[in-house]
């Protein structure tokens, strides 16, 4: 029986763009265009694509940092949406997000207290400063930093320790889902491991639903219960992590798999021959099946008819759009 905490059904976000000489003509860039799925209470949804298909503009939606243009996003059984801003400021203490920056999302002229203090002042939490700066000293040493990083400034540490400041201001509500947003992107390959096992604590222990947010599928699978694969403003596969790796349906899909590099020395990487082309503009994007141009299995059938988002095998767990998906 599901137990969702939070359920996107048709979301859509569009942005305005103005070209010509007087900026008079008006295009609307797709950058997310139909998105329906949910996330479990517990659960880390990884969210997986190439640059500018949309992942970020998608989490930020979800938090209302971008208002949606189409859909619902049912938090906890109440529509966001509809939400009067104090209600969506006392909901947002339950929704939190981890930037893809530890540099810039981090207030340099601030110590990591005041930092990671701000949430509990902006809500009016955790009682007199005393009270707050005896929390803020807990908060790190959940994510792994000494007490006494109180008083020292965002520079003073390096991407990882930053990035756990990050965590911890993030934390500092006891949210319930929170949306990493490429929080390893910036990160040493040596460090993003440490990262994600600080988050598979935290989750484990505060209960919390993530949506993790990664270019990288090889990434999220180390931390993903289950895998939607974004391509255009659009979900073309979702299906549990096992299954996205070993069992991938979409060409898209199998491609970003094929790209992971090998392990084995000598490996040889073959997707340059499953994909070429560029990634059509979010402005214009083609009719029919979005990744019709770039598919080498595509037929003429892709090019008019968009594919419906259906289970596979009637396995409610994996779902994928594409015409020819049971072959």
């Amino acid at each position: 029986m599901s137990d969702a905490l939070i359920q996107v059904r048709n979301l859509r976000k569009y942005f305005l763009q103005r070209s010509g000489l007087l900026k008079q003509h008006k295009n609307y860039l797709h950058a997310v265009d139909g998105v329906s799925f949910n996330i479990e209470r517990g659960e880390t949804l990884g969210l997986v694509g190439e640059s500018g298909c949309g992942k970020s503009t998608l989490g930020k939606a979800l938090l209302r940092l971008y208002e949606p243009d189409e859909g619902e996003i049912i938090f906890d059984g109440a529509d966001i949406r509809t939400l009067s801003r104090a209600d969506m400021r006392t909901t947002r203490r339950r929704m939190q997000m981890v930037f893809q920056d530890p540099y810039d999302s981090l207030n340099a002229r601030h110590t990591v207290g005041t930092i990671v203090e701000e949430p509990l002042v902006v809500h009016n939490l955790g009682g007199n400063s005393n009270q707050r700066r005896e929390q803020v000293q807990q908060l790190l040493k959940q994510v792994g930093l000494p007490t006494n990083s109180i008083d020292r400034y965002p520079h003073e540490f390096s991407g990882g320790q930053r990035q756990r400041i990050g965590i911890a201001r993030a934390i500092a509500l006891q949210p319930e889902f929170i949306v990493c947003d490429e929080p390893l992107s910036a990160l040493d390959v040596s460090v993003q491991a440490q990262i994600i096992n600080l988050l598979l604590e935290l989750r484990a222990s505060m209960n919390l639903s993530l949506l993790f947010i990664s270019h990288d599928l090889s990434v999220v699978r180390h931390i993903s219960d289950r895998v939607a694969v974004m391509y255009l403003g659009e979900i073309v596969e979702l299906a549990p992590a096992a299954t996205i790796y070993n069992e991938a349906r979409h060409p898209y899909t199998q491609y970003l798999i094929a790209s992971i590099p090998k392990p084995v020395p000598g490996a040889r990487r073959q997707h340059h021959a499953l994909l070429t082309g560029e990634v059509p503009s979010p402005i214009n994007p083609p009719s029919g099946c979005r990744f019709h141009t770039r598919c080498p299995k595509a037929e003429s059938i892709c090019k008019v008819e968009k594919p419906a988002f259906d289970m596979i095998a009637n396995d409610e767990q994996h779902r994928v759009a594409c015409h020819f998906a049971e072959k």
